[in-house]
């Protein structure tokens, strides 16, 4: 994989996204990312992750690390009834 900062300012709060077919970081630049830093992953060749410095989650990570559901986001998984 191939990885690009689209915004770099360490912020606390980090975006990774990852692009699709045939897509590199380009038609991403002009994207307002003002409070975020925004890395880009593209070209899936070689699928080693580069590394990403550490942040602090604001969402869990699974749905397995929280039995509740973020307020304002949607449910995702099914709890047991």
């Amino acid at each position: 994989m191939q990885s690009h900062w689209l915004n770099k300012q360490d912020h606390n709060k980090l975006i990774i996204f990852f692009t699709g077919w045939s897509f590199d970081y380009k038609p991403f630049e002009f994207l307002n990312c003002e409070d975020f830093d925004v890395l880009i992953i593209y070209d899936y060749n070689d699928l080693e992750l580069p590394q990403i410095p550490e942040y602090i989650p604001l969402l869990p990570r699974t749905a397995a690390e929280t039995k509740k559901p973020q307020p304002g986001f949607p449910t995702i998984w099914n709890e047991p009834g």
